[in-house]
Protein backbone atom coordinates (compact mmCIF):
# COMPACT_ATOMS: atom_id res chain seq x y z
CA UNK A 1 0.00 0.00 0.00
CA UNK A 2 1.36 3.67 -1.06
CA UNK A 3 1.59 6.60 1.45
CA UNK A 4 -0.68 8.22 -0.81
CA UNK A 5 -3.02 5.60 -0.62
CA UNK A 6 -2.42 5.86 3.66
CA UNK A 7 -3.05 9.43 3.72
CA UNK A 8 -6.47 8.85 1.79
CA UNK A 9 -7.82 6.16 4.25
CA UNK A 10 -6.55 8.28 7.77
CA UNK A 11 -9.33 11.39 6.24
CA UNK A 12 -11.62 8.93 7.57
CA UNK A 13 -10.45 8.84 11.14
CA UNK A 14 -11.44 11.75 13.45
CA UNK A 15 -8.39 13.71 13.31
CA UNK A 16 -6.65 12.19 10.30
CA UNK A 17 -4.53 9.77 12.17
CA UNK A 18 -4.86 6.91 13.74
CA UNK A 19 -2.82 7.83 16.67
CA UNK A 20 -5.18 10.02 17.69
CA UNK A 21 -8.46 7.81 17.59
CA UNK A 22 -9.48 6.49 20.62
CA UNK A 23 -9.09 3.64 23.21
CA UNK A 24 -10.90 0.54 22.01
CA UNK A 25 -12.58 0.69 25.36
CA UNK A 26 -14.82 3.24 23.25
CA UNK A 27 -16.92 2.03 20.34
CA UNK A 28 -16.10 3.70 16.94
CA UNK A 29 -16.67 2.89 13.59
CA UNK A 30 -14.82 5.20 11.47
CA UNK A 31 -11.63 4.07 13.51
CA UNK A 32 -12.61 0.38 13.07
CA UNK A 33 -13.46 0.97 9.49
CA UNK A 34 -9.85 2.35 9.02
CA UNK A 35 -8.36 -0.38 10.89
CA UNK A 36 -10.22 -2.68 8.72
CA UNK A 37 -9.03 -0.38 5.02
CA UNK A 38 -5.65 -0.65 6.12
CA UNK A 39 -6.00 -4.73 7.27
CA UNK A 40 -5.14 -3.67 10.71
CA UNK A 41 -6.03 -6.06 13.81
CA UNK A 42 -7.43 -4.53 17.08
CA UNK A 43 -4.70 -6.03 18.77
CA UNK A 44 -2.48 -4.34 15.96
CA UNK A 45 -4.15 -1.22 16.40
CA UNK A 46 -3.36 -1.24 20.48
CA UNK A 47 0.46 -2.14 19.50
CA UNK A 48 0.75 0.60 17.79
CA UNK A 49 -0.85 3.17 19.85
CA UNK A 50 1.33 1.42 23.21
CA UNK A 51 4.23 2.04 20.72
CA UNK A 52 3.23 5.69 19.95
CA UNK A 53 2.72 6.67 23.44
CA UNK A 54 6.35 5.58 24.50
CA UNK A 55 7.82 7.30 21.64
CA UNK A 56 5.89 10.67 22.87
CA UNK A 57 6.84 10.64 26.05
CA UNK A 58 10.84 9.44 24.95
CA UNK A 59 10.58 12.97 22.93
CA UNK A 60 8.82 15.16 25.45
CA UNK A 61 11.72 13.66 28.39
CA UNK A 62 14.18 15.05 25.10
CA UNK A 63 12.79 18.48 24.78
CA UNK A 64 13.01 18.48 28.67
CA UNK A 65 16.72 18.43 28.65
Amino acid sequence: MEIKEIDKIMEDTCFGSLAFCCDLKKSCQDRDEVLEDLGLSKDDFNDLKQNFNKDLFSLIERRKK
